[in-house]
């Protein structure tokens, strides 16, 4: 929520958008914020309704996303969810759904699969006359903390892929071995290899 926030006050591009309000589950950082940024502390999506024109949840534990989420596009109001989008398919699905169905936008994951050089890579995958044999991506993970295991760093890597060579593989295999795990997308025509090694953040 902090490198958002300082995005929305010092980048021009959104001078015209106010971060009017914090709040949920993190009670020192919504007390930070308030004293950095002048925003009100209202702790449930209810308190805000009304008073936001869009909303961001950005719950380090992905668990928590879809219940907040849910709220705001059930009112009408537009929602980026930061990564990890949810930490169950089936929860995502229903997000997604439920934003159809209201006809609200709702954005988020990785903002890593917008990267420059994964924008390049998409670009060389998508030309005319391109010939993917295959790929290999590697990025870090976090097997072992409080905010739900593989899914707190996972999302990068996989976005990266899916963003870089497509959103319809036909097959994942994935195996772990010493809290790494390595994963194989099957795409027509080619295999990607996925490396998420654990600690590699540090």
């Amino acid at each position: 929520a902090a490198a958002f926030m300082g995005i929305f006050k010092n980048d021009p591009a959104y001078a015209d958008m106010k971060v009017v309000c914090v709040g949920g589950m993190y009670p020192e950082s919504n007390e930070a914020l308030q004293e950095e940024y002048g925003v009100e502390i209202l702790n449930t999506p209810e308190e805000m309704i009304g008073k936001v024109d869009a909303a961001m949840i950005t719950c380090r534990d992905g668990k928590y996303h879809a219940g907040y989420a849910k709220k705001f596009i059930e009112a009408g109001i537009p929602v980026f969810v930061d990564k990890p989008f949810t930490v169950d398919g089936q929860e995502a699905r229903e997000l997604i759904e439920l934003a159809k169905e209201k006809n609200v936008p709702l954005v988020g994951g990785s903002a890593v699969k917008s990267a420059y050089d994964i924008v390049m890579l998409k670009t060389k995958v998508e030309e005319e006359n391109a010939q993917v044999k295959g790929g290999s991506m590697v990025a870090p993970l976090s097997m072992h903390n409080e905010y739900s295991g593989f899914y707190f760093y996972s999302s990068h890597l996989a976005e990266m892929c899916l963003n870089t060579f497509g959103y319809n593989p036909k097959a994942v295999t994935a195996i772990e071995c010493n809290d790494n795990v390595t994963a194989m997308v099957e795409y027509d025509g080619f295999t990607v290899s996925l490396l998420f090694s654990e600690g590699a953040y540090q």
